[in-house]
């Protein structure tokens, strides 16, 4: 690019166009063409444009007078070569900047292998070139180019590569570690890189606990007579707090995901809290809807029992409830759930509830297990997991009676009327 004056050279067939833009071929060149030539009603790039290409011309000369020069000369031809003086001043700053030039891209290798020299932090700049270096040749997908599984340490966008992995046929992801720790494996072979998250999850509990020895140690007011027998601190965990579940996961079960080779991702997203009760939207592939979660499944029914039927009593709804509650949950971290939604496909509302359960793994609320009792025709006794990858859930959460026997009955009567 060449200036003078501030003004930036534009070469012969630019000039034409502006001049005539009826020339170009498309309309739409043809428009932009007639918007950028208002720049022919500046005096300053007219007489620049001048200059650049060494026509003569009177420095007192008015705006339409030099135009008419300068558009003759572009019909001439007299615009379509760089002007010798150009072309001399080029050839010394190439010369003189050659050098630099190399040494800048010596450089700046350098600096790209040193700031992207692990996985994580390739996949973190370029998610696509991350999965062309690792798993691909030639366009396509190559399970024996990266054959062991790859710990992306430092990689933080999970959504992301969640969607963009989910169209490589039998790559497999799995996150080992939580909260902070938390790290994302990804390969080939689903054991290998499983087996890999377990052994990072390890690693992060023994430097977890090495951690707070050392605290201990360090800490002046740490009571060296140990606590009561019921006041075990060292392996209490926190009381779960039902809003910090709120954001999106990503869900996997076992032997359905992998099946698929991963083209569903599938999620949960947690947003609401309703009377002690959590409402998430799910999409599990073949059925999506919204969820409903307790820690307490009496009273996960009751909730559910009085939207459907909101005239009802608190006793009358109790009577109703069967006769199979425990006192308590079965784990501490424990939440019962419940599912509405529809079949994709058809698009059929499913309005009886399927249930589950889902057990929360770390103080965070980043990292879960569950099982599903019965899943549409997908199966029962599904095991899954899954762990955060947003603080605020990506989905809106659909009521839990937009999905109700009464709205079921409402579309199947459309559908009769409409044949």
């Amino acid at each position: 690019m060449t200036t003078k004056g501030n003004v930036v050279r534009a070469n012969g067939s630019r000039l034409r166009a502006l001049f005539n833009p009826t020339s170009l071929r498309l309309r739409q060149d043809q428009e932009k063409a007639e918007r950028a030539a208002e720049v022919l009603s500046n005096k300053v790039f007219v007489a620049g444009q001048l200059k650049h290409y060494g026509i003569k011309f009177p420095r007192t000369a008015k705006l339409g007078f030099i135009r008419d020069i300068l558009r003759r000369a572009v019909e001439q031809g007299k615009c379509d070569q760089v002007p010798p003086f150009v072309r001399r001043v080029e050839e010394v700053l190439r010369r003189d900047i050659a050098p630099l030039d190399e040494e800048w891209e010596t450089k700046a290798q350098v600096w790209q292998e040193d700031r992207f020299a692990t996985a994580g932090k390739r996949a973190q700049h370029d998610i696509n070139r991350f999965l062309d270096l690792y798993f691909f040749t030639n366009g396509n997908p190559d399970p024996t180019k990266t054959p062991a599984p790859l710990a992306l340490y430092g990689y933080r966008d999970i959504h992301t590569i969640y969607v963009e992995a989910g169209r490589v046929p039998c790559l497999s992801l799995i996150s080992g570690g939580s909260g902070k720790n938390q790290v994302l494996c990804v390969g080939w072979d689903s054991f290998a890189v499983r087996k890999l998250a377990e052994t990072i999850g390890e690693t992060n509990r023994k430097d977890e606990d090495h951690q707070r020895d050392n605290d201990r140690e360090h800490d002046t007011d740490y009571q060296l007579c140990g606590p009561a027998p019921d006041q075990n601190l060292a392996n209490a965990s926190q009381p779960l707090d039902l809003e910090w579940l709120f954001g999106s996961y990503v869900i996997q079960f076992e032997g359905i995901t992998e099946d698929w080779h991963m083209t569903d991702v599938f999620t949960l997203d947690i947003g609401e809290l309703n009377d002690g009760v959590l409402m998430a939207a799910y999409d599990f592939g073949d059925v999506w809807g919204t969820m409903i979660l307790s820690q307490s499944e009496e009273k996960l029914d009751l909730w559910a029992m009085l939207n459907d039927n909101p005239r009802q009593t608190l006793a009358k709804a109790r009577q109703r409830l069967p006769k199979r509650y425990g006192i308590i949950p079965s784990a501490p971290r424990r939440l019962f759930y419940k599912i509405r939604g529809r079949e994709r496909g058809e698009d059929v509302i499913f309005y009886f509830p399927q249930r589950g359960h889902i057990d929360i793994l770390d103080d965070e609320c980043t990292k879960l297990s569950g099982m599903a009792e019965r899943l549409a025709h997908m199966g029962s006794n599904l095991q899954f997991w899954g762990h955060k990858v947003a603080d605020e859930p990506n989905k809106h959460i659909q009521g839990w009676g937009e999905f109700s026997e009464k709205q079921y009955e409402f579309e199947r009567r459309d559908r009769w009327r409409r044949r």
